[in-house]
Parts: C-alpha cells; sequence; structure tokens
C-alpha cells in the first residue's frame, strides 16, 4: 500500500515532468541573455602588420571576412509553422527567397513595420508575448511572433588555417539561435547590443553553413519601449574575425590629464586568451601613434637597431630663421666661428631618439595559475583595483592632425595652437 512518502515522491515527480513540458523557451525566459556567446568586449579586428593597423580600416584585414549580402530567407508569422530542421546541411532551400543581410525583413515585404511611441505592439503579459492580444485589429492577433530562418554558405579563407574562427553580429532583432555546419552553436538576445561566437570547432577548410532563427520579439522587448519603428531581422553587419591561438581578447584604455590639462597618463588594460597555450616568456608591446602615424613613445637612446629612429639637434630652423630675419648689411661683423681659447667651436651633438615600447610580461597578464601575489598586487583589499597593467606619461598630447601645444606654464590653461 503506498505510503505519505510514496505519494510526495510521486507529486514531485509529477511536478518536475509539468515543469519540463510547459517549461517556457529560452525567448520568453528572463532568465536567459545569452548562451554560448562570447563575453562582452571592445569591437575589434586583429591586423597582420603595424602599417594595416594604421590605416584603421578593420575591413581592408586580412582576418576580416564580411558575410553580408543575399540569404537564403524564409518567414512564418508564428513560432509553431517555422522549419524545425532547416539548419541541416541537406535541407533543401532551392524554394526559398534570397534577402538582403542587414535589413529588416519588414522592408522586404515580410510582416508589418509598426510604428509606436511607446507601449507593446503584443499582448502585455511579461515576459511571455505570444498572448491573445484583446482585439483582432492588432497585427499580433494573427502573426503572434513571426520567425525569420536565414541560411548562409561560405567558404573560410585560406590563410586562417590554424587559427580560432568567431562570427559576430552587430544586431538582430529581437533573439536569435545559430546553428554552423549543422551544429548548434548559441543564442541571444539584446537587439541593440553586439553578439559574438566562437566557431572554431565547428568550421571547416572548405564550405560551410551558417544557419540563424530570429525572433521578431522576445522577453528583452518589454526592454525595448522606445519611439520608434518595431521592426526584426539581421538589422545589422554580420562577419567573420579570425585570431591567433594566443590574442589580446580584450582592452582598455584611460587618458587621465593632470590638473593643468597639459599632459596626460596613458593607462592600457589588456586581457588576454590562451586556450590552453603557456604565455611564458610572451611579452605584450604597446606604441601610441600620433594623427600622422609616427610613434610618440620615444626616448632618448645610442641603441638604433632595428628601431624608429629621430634625431633633433640643438640648431634652430634655418628655414625659419631666414623667412623671419632681415639680410644683414654688408657692413654687419662676421661672428667668430673661433671659441675665447682659439679652439673651433664644437658643433651641437644630435640628439637620437629612438621607439620605446610600453611592455609587460604576458603570463603575469593572463595569470592562468591565479598567483596570489599577482591577484593581491592587483586587487588591493582597500581602495580601487589597480587599473592599468601598461602606463605612461604623454607630454602634451595633440588634439586632431595639426600639433597643438598646452599651458607653456603652469599658470596658463587654454590650448593654442602652433
Amino acid at each position: 500500500m503506498p505510503t505519505k512518502h510514496h505519494w510526495f515522491a510521486a507529486l514531485l515527480l509529477n511536478l518536475f515532468l509539468a515543469a519540463n513540458i510547459f517549461a517556457a523557451p529560452d525567448w520568453e525566459n528572463e532568465q536567459i541573455l545569452h548562451i554560448n556567446t562570447e563575453p562582452p568586449l571592445a569591437t575589434f579586428v586583429p591586423f597582420a602588420t603595424i602599417e594595416q593597423a594604421l590605416n584603421n580600416d578593420f575591413t581592408n584585414s586580412p582576418f576580416y571576412f564580411s558575410l553580408n549580402g543575399e540569404w537564403k530567407f524564409h518567414w512564418v508569422g508564428n513560432p509553431g509553422e517555422r522549419p524545425t530542421n532547416f539548419f541541416e546541411t541537406n535541407f533543401d532551400d532551392s524554394s526559398w527567397t534570397n534577402i538582403a543581410v542587414p535589413s529588416n525583413w519588414e522592408m522586404k515585404g515580410f510582416g508589418t513595420p509598426i510604428y509606436l511611441g511607446s507601449g507593446y505592439p503584443f499582448k502585455i503579459d511579461p515576459p511571455r508575448v505570444t498572448g491573445e492580444p484583446p482585439t483582432n485589429s492588432w497585427t499580433a492577433y494573427t502573426n503572434r511572433n513571426p520567425v525569420g530562418s536565414y541560411r548562409r554558405i561560405f567558404e573560410l579563407p585560406k590563410n586562417w588555417d590554424g587559427r580560432r574562427v568567431f562570427i559576430h553580429f552587430d544586431g538582430v532583432g529581437s533573439a536569435f539561435y545559430i546553428w554552423c555546419n549543422g551544429a548548434k552553436i548559441g543564442f541571444s538576445k539584446d537587439s541593440r547590443t553586439p553578439a559574438a561566437f566562437d566557431l572554431t570547432n565547428f568550421v571547416k577548410p572548405d564550405l560551410n553553413q551558417i544557419a540563424v532563427e530570429v525572433y521578431r520579439w522576445s522577453d528583452g522587448s518589454y526592454l525595448e519601449d522606445q519611439d520608434m519603428w518595431r521592426m526584426s531581422g539581421i538589422f545589422r553587419t554580420v562577419y567573420l574575425y579570425s585570431t591567433a591561438a594566443a590574442r589580446i581578447r580584450d582592452f582598455a584604455v584611460r587618458t587621465d590629464l593632470d590638473t593643468n590639462y597639459c599632459d596626460a597618463i596613458l593607462q592600457i588594460k589588456p586581457e588576454l586568451a590562451a586556450n590552453n597555450l603557456t604565455l611564458s616568456n610572451w611579452t605584450i608591446h604597446v606604441q601610441l601613434f600620433d594623427a600622422n602615424s609616427q610613434p610618440v613613445l620615444m626616448t632618448a637612446s645610442s641603441d638604433t637597431t632595428n628601431r624608429i629612429v629621430k634625431i633633433k639637434t640643438k640648431d634652430k630652423d634655418k628655414s625659419n630663421s631666414k623667412s623671419n630675419s632681415t639680410p644683414k648689411s654688408k657692413t654687419e661683423p662676421k661672428s667668430d666661428s673661433k671659441a675665447k681659447d682659439g679652439k673651433p667651436k664644437k658643433k651641437p651633438a644630435p640628439v637620437i631618439f629612438v621607439t620605446t615600447n610600453l611592455t609587460r610580461d604576458a603570463d603575469e597578464i593572463l595569470n592562468a595559475d591565479f598567483n596570489s601575489k599577482i591577484l593581491d598586487a592587483r586587487m588591493a583589499q582597500r581602495g580601487e583595483p589597480k587599473f592599468a597593467w601598461l602606463e605612461a606619461n604623454i607630454k602634451n598630447p595633440a588634439k586632431n592632425s595639426k600639433p597643438l601645444h598646452a599651458c607653456p606654464d603652469a599658470e596658463r590653461h587654454e590650448w593654442k595652437r602652433r
């Protein structure tokens, strides 16, 4: 005969099964924001050379590959009508239409663009977005939550062999899943911020397939109530980028001016990733360049081996002296080229400046073993944790392409153009 304990256990089992059967989908679950996305980071792409980086156009990097353009596309008005196996590599999408990426699918003839000054275009029932609206005059009455399915085939660049591969979405509204070569990669909401995924273990050297399933509304839509057109789709740029196995994963920069707004402290905080590699004997180097692509971090030195060199002397600029002075009269006495002791005067010795990169031990920054001494030094028990790993004092930093000069003495605070 069943005891009270048996009935209690059976009740718990039924509740567990019911919870799993009726579990909210990810796009109606406020507890889920991302699945398998890369941690947030500054948007940047690596370059192969310093010259490429100084051109400041990451679309020309050999490690950038755009996925903008024509994608295969299928649209339905309700999640239950979507093709659930469209991500399979052998799925037949020949009957699908093409759509431009980036774009809003409402502007391509799929669904209805909706403008609202405030409020929501679906029934208010957070975190759910698929409830029945009050009247059948609502667009959402028929199309409760439209779903767009995207497919794209691409070939991985040849020079990416052995490198890590990431896909980056600048903006997708409102929530989406992604597959690569039939394997589910992850999920993301928050349509106005980027989302990136690591595809390294899923891509092949030749042809690859990306599949993306986009939901028009999600529980995140409750946070996107603004005076705007409510539209959907992959509406911003999509691209791949590749990195070395040991890489700068993220970085932050601070430039704090002094109290006279003359000089500044350059503070740089890199975050490294090594993917099971040791960074012992690795060093991170940093150089600051001005608006004319000239290195700023320079020091006087006699060692010029393999380094950018600038030579300065104490002589005045001859061109300036000629243009700013009047011709000497024939009767004007010539200057004496000899010193008082009769010996010839020596020419001013040139001062040689060479680039001086900021450097730091990479293994210390990575701190894969969580060394307690490093942690203690970085995170003091009292006060603010130390921000920068690399610092430099920058004298009189330029504000634009023309040289600027600030505060010739401690009493002056205004900026002056030379």
